[in-house]
This record gives structure tokens, sequence and C-alpha cells, in this order.
């Protein structure tokens, strides 16, 4: 007869704890960062890109390797924002309630407010501005 073993009573081996460093010390956390985490992290990124899922499939019995997408795709968002660098993401508030989305861009093209944060934005060239 096998004897039950108490998952309680097993000795547990301590957790490694992580200390952060203070937050005067976080601004320099680059400083903390050796040349070989770098490497790593980057080959990390690059086994990305030819990442794989594995699952048990009933019909033949085995495990099936396929493409993970998800990651791959991620890691070459990765690559491409420090190759190329994020796009820029803009976001616009509007407070007013309008009817549709075609009231609201109307008022916005009468509002000399408005025009001038599209010119900021590089959205409306004096061309267009003309033309309103």
């Amino acid at each position: 007869m096998k004897s039950k073993t108490n998952p309680s009573s097993m000795k547990k081996e301590p957790n490694p704890t992580v200390i952060l460093p203070s937050r005067k010390l976080r601004k320099n956390l680059a400083e903390l960062i050796d040349n070989n985490q770098v490497e790593q992290a980057v080959s990390a990124i690059e086994d990305g890109l030819s990442a794989t899922r594995r699952f048990w499939s009933p019909i033949t019995k085995s495990f099936i390797d396929e493409p993970d997408h998800k990651t791959r795709l991620d890691a070459a968002k990765t690559i491409l924002a420090y190759h190329e660098g994020t796009p820029v993401q803009r976001v616009i508030t509007v407070t007013e309630s309008f009817e549709s989305l075609r009231d609201a861009l109307a008022a916005a093209t009468h509002s000399d407010e408005a025009q001038r944060v599209l010119r900021e934005l590089e959205v409306m060239t004096p061309e267009q501005e003309d033309e309103i």
C-alpha cells in the first residue's frame, strides 16, 4: 500500500525575493542592466519570431506543433517599434454631445481653436483651411 504524502508537510523551498530599487533609483534602472541581459532580451525577441505552440490532437493521438502567430506578431511588432519607432497615437476628446460624427466634424471645422489644434497636429494643412 502506498503511503500518502501530505503536501503541507513537505519541506518547501524558500521563494527567492526580488528586491526592487527604491523610487529614487528606478529612474537609473538602465544602469543596473548589463550587456548580457540586453543580449538575452534581444535573443528572446528573435526567438519569438519563430515561436510555436504544442497541443494534443485526439485524432492523431500525438502532440502537434503549429506556429504561434500571436507571439510571432508580438515579436515582430516589438522589433519594428524599436527599429522604426512606435507609431504616433493621438486622441481627441469631444466633450459636447452631437447627433453624429458628421455634426462633430462640422462643428470642429468651424472652430478657430479646433483648427489651431489640427494645424499643430498636422492633420489640417493651410490649403484645407481655405476650403472651409
